[in-house]
């Protein structure tokens, strides 16, 4: 995929956000997959958002990954441009603890540089 932005990833205490563009929102609806690293000199950190049954969010190793359904995807499809378009998930962590991720499509903001996808088999 070219032009149209990077996913970018704000992680809070008690949230992850995982922005992405109208174009790489796009792609996750075609391929049911977008994958971005950030690379530091020991490694590389890894963001996925993915399409499956199961809506969860993970991380593994080097790997912090969102799993959104089908019926999450095309609701958010029909609400971009309104106000709150998104798609919010809570997950309950040991302790009483909850963590919150969120996906959201950005509309008006023009991101440079390019953005590399790979979908798996």
């Amino acid at each position: 995929m070219g032009e149209g932005g990077r996913m970018n990833i704000r992680l809070s205490k008690q949230s992850v956000r995982f922005r992405i563009s109208k174009d790489e929102f796009n792609h996750l609806m075609e391929r049911g997959e977008l994958v971005e690293e950030t690379w530091f000199p020991s490694g590389c950190l890894r963001y996925t958002v993915s399409r499956g049954a199961h809506p969860s969010i993970g991380l593994r190793e080097n790997e912090v990954s969102l799993t959104v359904s089908q019926d999450q995807i095309e609701s958010l499809s029909r609400s971009l441009g309104s106000k709150n378009a998104g798609i919010c998930l809570d997950t309950a962590l040991t302790g009483g603890r909850t963590l919150q991720a969120n996906l959201e499509v950005d509309l008006f903001s023009v991101k440079e540089g390019h953005s590399r996808h790979r979908s798996h088999p």
